[in-house]
């Protein structure tokens, strides 16, 4: 939820001769300080708001080491920041300093390796990575719905998953090697399975408190020559979920295997023209591979389905038809988006076995206090998508879907899940992450943080704050 205490009060003045420095490294126009152009960097898709002393545009790479060295140099906070678009208070910059904008760094191109890779800057698309791999007849699975807008950076920043997560993992696992900018101004290359594994794996998911992000090496996979997907209908969420865990104890796993329920359903209905039925809740799956196995599995998934009480189905082998389920399957945020001009989007994660009872928990949740609560996700890994629609000028109402957030959290840890499967925890989650998390694994982190930053110049007061910036 959103922490009280973040206004957007106006910050302190920088001295003159930081001012000075920041726009000869930067250039003329690409350095911020009106309270309008401060405002536009204040806040991400959360309703948290809290004004920089400044914004860096950043047009070239060469830029941001000499930036991080000066702000280091003068105590200034540092928040990375991409196309603003987290779920969690990433980007909000909590402490004042120096908003760092890399979503200009939008370079992407394919290297022959060996072995084959795609090279992206931070800000480029996820949308535009998958599109210049296929170029080349490869793959690059992780798809967020944000896709379209999402950047490169911000995915690695938090781990973000996707609908391929299930068969094909996370970005996680297709970061193989990053270029770095260290808190003291100093670059680094840190690969997989070299000497700098340790950095990587850390900096991946640390939400722009270690390292700011200026260069990726994504690996890819030959892409599939064949897919299709299928449309399950069922007359309640409980029959779908438990479709699901019986497709995935018995050996089946679908390239993507999405979840939606009634109300998500009702709202992409209304939202635009959708092959979507109205019912209970649906599954999509797609499943990719050579024509006769991906033909073979779908059958199976829809036998068994049927077994299971699906009500109807539909089968899409031509990728109009496919494109067009998958389009409505991310929708369907903005098409909540329309039922309240306050949504709260938790990404709850449980073991699947757990999920029926997890939903089942949440509709509990949602009646006793009375807050109007729709889920959807990736049901095959039990990332599931929790929105709580209300109004923010409605302080009761908001009080209330706080309240259910909290008991959502302590649910999901009973089932042990864990309060987030790719957002990130950031600014909303650091209450209950310290209910999830160990006291030996928060101390753990501050070292690490203290080790890497030691003067907290980077995104300070996210994930495990140590003591803010001041």
């Amino acid at each position: 939820m959103l922490p009280p205490s973040c206004k957007p009060e106006q910050p302190p003045t920088l001295p003159k001769d930081l001012i000075k420095a920041l726009k000869k490294i930067l250039g003329k126009g690409n350095l911020l300080t009106s309270d309008l152009e401060l405002t536009a960097y204040s806040y991400d898709a959360t309703a948290i708001s809290a004004l920089p002393q400044v914004v860096a545009i950043v047009t070239d790479r060469a830029q941001v080491a000499p930036i991080v060295k000066l702000c280091t140099q003068h105590r200034l906070p540092i928040i990375p920041r991409g196309a603003g678009s987290g779920f969690s208070g990433g980007t909000v910059p909590i402490n004042g300093g120096l908003v760092l904008v890399l979503a200009n760094l939008t370079s992407c191109s394919f290297e022959f390796g060996p072995p084959p890779h795609i090279y992206a800057q931070p800000g480029a698309l996820t949308s535009q990575i998958q599109a210049l791999a296929k170029l080349h007849g490869f793959f690059y699975p992780p798809d967020p719905a944000s896709q379209e807008f999402s950047t490169i950076g911000g995915n690695i920043a938090v781990g973000a998953g996707g609908p391929h997560g299930l068969k094909y993992g996370t970005t996680r696992d297709y970061v193989v090697g990053l270029d770095l900018v260290l808190p003291d101004g100093s670059e680094v290359s840190a690969e997989r399975g070299g000497a700098g594994n340790d950095l990587l794996e850390l900096v991946i998911g640390s939400e722009g408190t270690l390292a700011a992000i200026v260069g990726a090496r994504l690996r890819l996979l030959p892409l599939p020559p064949y897919s299709a997907s299928l449309m399950l209908a069922f007359a309640d969420q409980t029959s779908a979920i438990r479709c699901v865990q019986r497709m995935v104890a018995g050996g089946l796993t679908p390239a993507r295997l999405e979840f939606m329920d009634r109300y998500c359903l009702k709202a992409v209905g209304e939202y635009m023209e959708s092959p979507l039925p109205t019912a209970g809740a649906a599954l999509l799956l797609e499943e990719d591979g050579l024509p006769e196995d991906v033909n073979r599995l779908l059958d199976r998934c829809k036998k068994l389905a049927h077994r299971m009480g699906a009500k109807k189905a539909l089968l899409a082998e031509d990728q109009p038809t496919q494109d067009i389920i998958w389009e409505a399957r991310n929708a369907i945020s903005p098409a909540l988006a329309r039922y309240g001009p306050t949504k709260v989007n938790e990404d709850i994660c449980v073991p699947p076995d757990r999920l029926a009872e997890t939903l089942t928990g949440l509709e509990k949740i949602a009646q006793k206090h009375r807050v109007f609560v729709a889920n959807f996700g990736h049901a095959g890994d039990g990332n599931i998508h929790v929105n709580l629609i209300g109004d923010k000028r409605r302080p009761q109402e908001m009080a209330r879907i706080e309240d259910a957030v909290e008991e959502i959290f302590s649910l999901v840890l009973k089932m042990g899940g864990t309060i987030t499967g790719e957002h990130g925890e950031a600014l909303t989650k650091q209450k209950y992450l310290r209910e999830e998390a160990s006291p030996l694994a928060t101390a753990l982190f501050q070292k690490i943080k203290q080790t890497l930053d030691p003067q907290n110049i980077l995104n300070p007061g996210k994930i495990f704050p140590l003591q803010n910036h001041s």
